[in-house]
């Protein structure tokens, strides 16, 4: 889904519309940016299963926040990174007069927000025992602590939508 945001964007890039590289740029910047924290905890579970991520709300609450926050973000839900991003992505396409492509992206993400939300229902909200994760290292809690704010406050990085 997110490959296809960007490939979408370059489609204006045919007719040498200018906001098209400063939307891909945005994007693909703030989706790093939740992509890599979500990536670092998802680093220290030893299986892969979403059980494993229950109770982490109760476990270790900074980690099961910084997690639900970048994935919001990567879901594309408001007022989270990426959701800014997309927002951009989608009116260069609607600009450019491809609105069925920037629907069929929408219904795209709201496809994928069923597993993105899974797993965070699984970190927040169940409270039966999971296992525990290795610790994170102190650069690794800075990164992800770094990331964490960038996806929270993108908002305010992008104002001028």
């Amino acid at each position: 889904v997110h490959s296809s945001f960007v490939l979408a964007a370059c489609i204006p890039l045919l007719n040498a519309a200018d906001d098209v590289l400063n939307s891909i740029f945005v994007y693909w910047v703030l989706f790093g940016f939740a992509y890599y924290g979500v990536f670092l905890i998802l680093s220290t579970f030893k299986g892969s299963s979403f059980e494993e991520f229950n109770a982490l709300l109760f476990k270790k609450p900074l980690i099961a926040l910084s997690l639900s926050f970048c994935i919001l973000s990567l879901a594309g839900i408001p007022p989270f990174g990426a959701f800014w991003g997309k927002v951009m992505v989608l009116k260069t396409l609607i600009v450019a007069d491809y609105w069925y492509l920037a629907l069929f992206m929408a219904l795209a993400s709201l496809i994928m927000l069923y597993a993105y939300l899974k797993l965070v229902i699984h970190a927040l909200f169940v409270k039966t025992q999971a296992k525990v994760s290795e610790h994170l290292n102190f650069i690794q809690s800075f990164i992800l602590a770094l990331y964490t704010l960038i996806s929270v406050f993108a908002l305010f990085l992008f104002l001028k939508i």
